[in-house]
């Protein structure tokens, strides 16, 4: 599905930057959500917000600071009740030509405000469309097996307790989709790791100096 507010011109991209303002289609999002957990996993009522900037660099890449707002309905996993979860998701991003010589994020670290690892997308011809590329950083941001703990909620019983056999279908993943996944929950686990080690350290410090 193309959005066209979300499909920029490489070569009308501006050095200082220039803001983005669109919205991804519900039925899309719905779409791209139902291929992570099934028929079972994540209702929307409405699209999702995307907003940022996007700003070409003097060597040609383009760096998209994009923010991602809406909300999704979905039945927790252990006891079957209905919740909504809020999506809020900052991704930057680093789009450059296929062709580009400069294909790795070590060769253009440092261009542009990134508070966090980017991740590198590729793009051929003039079109770049944001909204493939934050359908895969929703994909990526969403839990695979929602819980009612992931808004601080205390389930029910559990859908056993309830003499209620059939699970829900969360555990169908689409297998194209499984490698990313899985990648992206291990580079949250060693970031996690590396926050920690980095707190530890600095108490060790701090008792030190004590």
């Amino acid at each position: 599905m193309k959005v066209l507010e979300l499909i920029l011109k490489y070569d009308d991209l501006k050095l200082e930057g220039e803001t983005i303002d669109g919205t991804l289609p519900q039925s899309f999002c719905q779409e791209a959500l139902g291929e992570i957990v099934g028929s079972s996993g994540y209702w929307l009522d409405q699209g999702v917000q995307l907003s940022g900037n996007v700003y070409r660099t003097p060597s040609g890449e383009v760096i998209v600071d994009g923010r991602l707002v809406g909300h999704a309905d979905f039945e927790c996993v252990s006891c079957g009740q209905r919740r909504r979860l809020p999506i809020q998701v900052r991704e930057d991003v680093i789009i450059v030509p296929k062709n580009h010589s400069a294909a790795s994020e070590e060769d253009i670290e440092g261009e542009g405000d990134l508070n966090i690892s980017p991740d590198l997308y590729m793009f051929e011809g003039q079109d770049i469309d944001l909204s493939e590329i934050f359908r895969e950083v929703l994909i990526l941001n969403m839990p695979t097996h929602p819980r009612c703990d992931l808004l601080s909620e205390t389930c029910g019983p559990s859908l056993a307790e309830k003499g209620n056999d059939k699970l829900p279908e969360t555990s169908g993943i689409d297998p194209r989709w499984a490698p990313l996944l899985a990648m992206h929950d291990q580079l949250k686990s060693m970031n996690a790791n590396e926050d920690s080690a980095s707190d530890d350290s600095a108490s060790d410090d701090s008792a030190s100096d004590n």
